[in-house]
């Protein structure tokens, strides 16, 4: 990059923070960034229940940052208002991080080599694969 020109900001995901990093292109804005980024995906339970952040991402950049504090089955009866039960799938509650994290993700690019699996997410950080 050219001296005196800054590019965007690069999310760190080399961190101690057990980082979920999810893609919601095909359902944000239509659904706020919580609703897009907690419902729901094809993770393990054991591995989500060690998640600190779920980075919410649109077009390779973090849009929210959210603090998950239980991770329930994709059901109905579990998420109201979402139209579809998806078997073997979880989501979250939980609520936007704020403080040191939010500083640390929100705003930020994906890095360049970064990809997500075939399912939209990826686990980074101290849990990264």
């Amino acid at each position: 990059m050219p001296a005196g020109h800054e590019g965007p900001d690069v999310v760190e995901l080399d961190t101690p923070d057990a980082l979920l990093v999810v893609s919601i292109n095909q359902s944000y804005p239509r659904l706020g960034a919580y609703d897009a980024a907690r419902y729901a995906w094809r993770v393990s339970p054991s591995r989500a229940s060690q998640v600190q952040y779920v980075l919410a991402t649109k077009d390779r950049t973090v849009v929210a940052v959210f603090e998950p504090t239980e991770w329930r089955p994709a059901t109905r009866a579990n998420f109201p208002g979402y139209e579809r039960e998806l078997r073997g799938r979880l989501g979250f509650v939980g609520h936007p991080a704020g403080g040191d994290a939010a500083a640390r993700y929100l705003g930020k690019q994906l890095p360049p080599g970064f990809r997500f699996s075939g399912n939209g997410y990826r686990y980074a950080g101290s849990l990264g694969d």
